[in-house]
């Protein structure tokens, strides 16, 4: 819990709990014990305080305003004890497909899938197809009646299906401004936005999503997916391409939720795709689509996202000089790190992994103009960057790929069966002493599918790194190797 003062209906701020722990813990222990007995959450827990918190534009417009729900800290401790204990039940039923709110899982690790499906897709000739649907207020309209079949479908007990009712029903919200307060409002539907619950309830609710679709790959994250068509004729994608989206609609329709017909955008690589018909609009086919940050060209390049990124990353280094000009260089050097290098860090495994050494030239760049400002340097002239970067301790572009490359191969193949050392008939090679993985085809498409990159990168972390206990450890020591290999 952080040591927090906002607070809940009920005006108990994280920092009092933390602060009363020891004199408060027996009774704490007794009130969850007996809910968690007798399948009840209490009622006090289950009211929101909505507030009104203002993005941008116009502040008397209000549709600038995102509401923000504030539950009881005490009733958000009680669920993230439940959480902990079903969460790893809940793992063994999630499909592979599914990436958020799930430990271990990026959104950088879900466009990787979906990219390494359209490569190989691809790679085989056939004719690919993107379709993005979106639902407004995903989490505010599930309806209950699915969580808990979902629950039952999954084998879970009476206790747990007695206290996700208890938790779902008769949930009360008001809003508050200032110090004046609406009247408050029965919640029917929704798995309840702020709370801890929430997600694992969403992700719950939307396993059929994910695996009963057989004509399309579904990659979800959250309330955010899309599925992969393919068909060897541009006719047969197309035929797919309607059929999937229909079902869609009908799946949106059947689990409560509101399907947002203008941001359904559709795809196509390898070729143009048809316009397809939904809830009687017409939906053409675009240049590109946005998934989890990420732009998807027709091409498949990532041109549009490098001339963004480095935009962004300027865009950084100008806020830095100024906003940092009354700074230590060590103090700017931080605004760096979560301003700029954090960019880098997201966009390294997908993005610029696949990308030209021209691209990267553009993004390093971008970063010096970063680096320059951290110093207080004039924006041109000829200066060393690479030393000062060094000084700085500021990893390059290429060293961060590298990173995050090294990092997800670990991720992926260190449970693998694929790199324990067999001994078979044959001699027992260096290769498999050093827990390698035979290069995958590296013929067009697949040199730049996903799979093939990080195998090609499990290959190169030492062993000693392979034989990590967890992928905390093997973060640390690649962090170290790298640093190395840089000086």
């Amino acid at each position: 819990m952080k040591p927090s003062l906002s607070s809940g209906p009920d005006l108990i701020p994280n920092k009092l709990i933390k602060s009363l722990k020891f004199e408060a813990l027996d009774g704490i222990t007794s009130v969850f014990n007996k809910c968690i007995a007798e399948g009840v959450f209490p009622d006090i827990w289950k009211i929101g305080k909505v507030l009104p918190t203002f993005k941008k534009g116009s502040k008397n417009k209000i549709e600038n305003y995102r509401p923000v729900s504030l539950y009881s800290n005490l009733g958000k401790l009680f669920e993230a004890i439940i959480r902990s204990q079903m969460q790893i039940h809940l793992e063994e039923f999630l499909p592979n497909n599914m990436y958020g709110f799930r430990p271990g899982r990026s959104t950088q690790d879900a466009v990787n899938h979906a990219m390494d499906k359209i490569r190989r897709f691809r790679a085989q000739g056939q004719k690919v197809a993107i379709l993005s649907m979106d639902a407004s207020s995903a989490f505010d309209l599930l309806d209950h009646e699915v969580i808990l079949r979902s629950l039952e479908v999954i084998g879970a007990g009476p206790l747990i299906q007695k206290l996700t009712n208890s938790f779902l029903k008769d949930c009360k919200n008001f809003v508050q401004i200032g110090d004046s307060q609406s009247e408050s409002w029965t919640v029917t539907t929704g798995s309840g936005q702020g709370r801890r619950l929430s997600p694992d309830y969403f992700n719950l609710s939307c396993i059929s999503q994910a695996i009963l679709c057989l004509i399309a790959e579904f990659i979800g994250y959250a309330d955010d997916g899309i599925d992969i068509v393919h068909g060897s004729t541009p006719a047969e994608c197309d035929e797919k391409l309607q059929a999937v989206a229909n079902e869609r609609v009908n799946w949106y329709s059947q689990i409560g939720l509101s399907l947002n017909i203008s941001k359904t955008q559709i795809l196509g690589i390898g070729y143009s795709p048809a316009r397809i018909i939904l809830q009687g609009n017409t939906i053409h086919p675009s240049s590109d689509i946005t998934f989890l940050g990420m732009t998807i060209q027709s091409d498949l390049k990532w041109s549009r996202q490098i001339t963004s990124l480095c935009n962004k990353i300027r865009s950084a280094a100008g806020r830095i000089r100024y906003e940092g000009r009354n700074l230590n260089i060590w103090d700017r050097r931080a605004l760096y790190m979560g301003w700029i290098q954090s960019l880098v860090h997201y966009n390294a495994l997908v993005v610029l992994s696949t990308s030209s050494a021209t691209d990267l030239s553009s993004v390093q760049t971008a970063c010096n103009a970063g680096i320059r400002a951290v110093m207080g340097l004039k924006k041109y002239g000829y200066i060393d960057i690479t030393s000062l970067r060094k000084s700085l301790g500021i990893q390059s572009v290429e060293s961060i790929i590298e990173l995050n490359l090294l990092g997800a191969a670990w991720k992926h193949f260190s449970t693998s069966s694929l790199c324990s050392p067999r001994q078979t008939t044959g001699p027992f090679t260096r290769g498999m002493a050093k827990h390698n993985i035979p290069h995958p085809d590296q013929r067009g498409h697949m040199a730049k599918a996903p799979h093939t990159i990080l195998t090609k990168a499990w290959n190169r972390i030492p062993l000693d790194i392979k034989n990590a206990n967890n992928f905390k450890s093997a973060k640390r020591l690649l962090k170290t190797f790298l640093y190395h290999q840089q000086l």
